[in-house]
């Protein structure tokens, strides 16, 4: 009797054993988001697959877009709450508010609605700056394929860019913004993306 005791003491030592080499606690995968690139500077609406996208012609935008509602100094509004700014009559920025929801995202699947942690997948979690719980920006210069670590970065390089005698508007249109406006309940209440063009009065 007893040594069958022994026994089944020492299967289930074997067993627990085996167990504990088996079960391995889980990790989380880090999430893999490609670099910043023009392809992410563009909005398409779901219902007829239309693009609107940073440098393409006012006239072909508006054939997604359709009839301008309201024109203002910079920006254009159209219908569901999209605002598109030109320059030389080419889209420069693109925003979009509550009521683009449903209709327009962005070519990653960025809409209004989403919450925060959504679009930290989509774009990544480390390469975002927070600007405490109402915005969420992303920085990028496309000549250099770099992300840059902070507003201060950032408009230090737009200075930099100006002050320089030669002509700055090529190298403005390789340094982007893209930002998330979040509301209280950490959901997208707005998405707003565009070059440096327009910051010539940050000194």
């Amino acid at each position: 009797m007893n040594f069958k005791i022994v026994i089944a003491i020492l299967s289930l030592s074997i067993l627990v054993g085996c167990n504990k080499f088996i079960i391995e606690p889980k990790v989380e995968s880090k999430v893999e988001t490609n670099p910043f690139s023009l392809e992410d500077m563009c909005i398409i609406n779901t219902k007829d697959s239309g693009e609107i996208c940073y440098g393409m012609n006012r006239n072909d935008a508006e054939k997604t877009l359709g009839a301008v509602l309201e024109e203002g100094k910079s920006t254009v509004l159209y219908d569901h709450k999209v605002n598109i700014g030109y320059s030389d009559e080419k889209v420069y920025s693109i925003h979009l508010g509550v009521g683009s929801e449903g209709i327009y995202k962005t070519t990653r699947g960025a809409e209004i609605g989403l919450h925060k942690e959504d679009i930290k997948k989509l774009y990544g979690s480390k390469e975002g700056i927070e600007l405490g719980e109402t915005e969420l920006t992303y920085l990028f210069n496309m000549e250099k394929e770099a992300y840059y670590e902070s507003m201060d970065e950032y408009f230090e390089e737009i200075k930099s860019v100006l002050n320089q005698a030669e002509d700055d508007t090529e190298k403005l249109q390789d340094i982007f913004q893209f930002s998330i406006g979040i509301g209280p309940d950490g959901l997208v209440d707005s998405l707003y993306m565009k070059d440096a063009r327009g910051y010539e009065v940050v000194y």
